[in-house]
């Protein structure tokens, strides 16, 4: 009885997201990549598109912080993360 099945520190309880990439950073309240928080197709949980790039960017901009708060990105990342984004045709 695995209750951790993705293996990413998660309890499967909790794990919104459980099928998370080995190896990448997850936010540890919902078991969720940056990817699988914002993902380019449009906002998680919706199958509708983003309303526009900007609110694509919020996403990322907002996910990065916590995983800053969390200590599993630097600054550093965090920036980079979000130019990324803002560089991003999602939500175009």
């Amino acid at each position: 009885c695995d209750t951790d099945d993705d293996n990413d520190g998660v309890a499967d309880i909790s794990d919104i997201c459980p099928a998370s990439s080995t190896g990448e950073p997850v936010d540890a309240g919902t078991g969720c990549t940056l990817l699988q928080l914002c993902p380019c197709e449009g906002a998680r949980g919706s199958s509708k598109p983003w309303r526009n790039h900007g609110k694509y960017v919020s996403c990322v901009a907002k996910s990065t912080k916590v995983f800053v708060n969390q200590g599993l990105i630097t600054e550093t990342e965090k920036g980079a993360i979000v130019s990324d984004a803002a560089e991003s045709n999602c939500g175009k």
